[in-house]
């Protein structure tokens, strides 16, 4: 028996080198990056770039679409095997088991 995976949590530590993902904003021709205010090893607080959760998981997601596609035999719903974001309602297998349903 196959069990469809739906939802993953990972946490970790990691230490990253980008810039600009996922900026604030921008006001005229200057861009608001993301900051935070972090504590270090060293007892200091610095403010530094930071992602946002939502990016991380982007970043985090395309990895393990590729692990799954490239030999890994991870099953993957319709909507996944193509990286479809939306991947409840791009999976016409889930929309024909809700069909008719009703969660009023």
């Amino acid at each position: 028996m196959t069990t469809q995976v739906y939802s993953l949590s990972v946490c970790a530590r990691a230490t990253l080198n980008m810039h600009s993902l996922n900026n604030e904003g921008s006001e005229g021709t200057q861009i608001q990056t993301r900051m935070v205010d972090i504590v270090a090893a060293d007892g200091r607080l610095y403010n530094v770039n930071a992602i946002s959760g939502d990016m991380f998981k982007h970043i985090q997601a395309e990895h393990l679409y590729h692990i799954a596609r490239n030999g890994s035999n991870l099953p993957l719903c319709a909507a996944c095997q193509v990286f479809d974001a939306n991947r409840i309602s791009a999976d016409q297998e889930y929309t024909d088991q809700i069909k008719g349903k009703s969660d009023a």
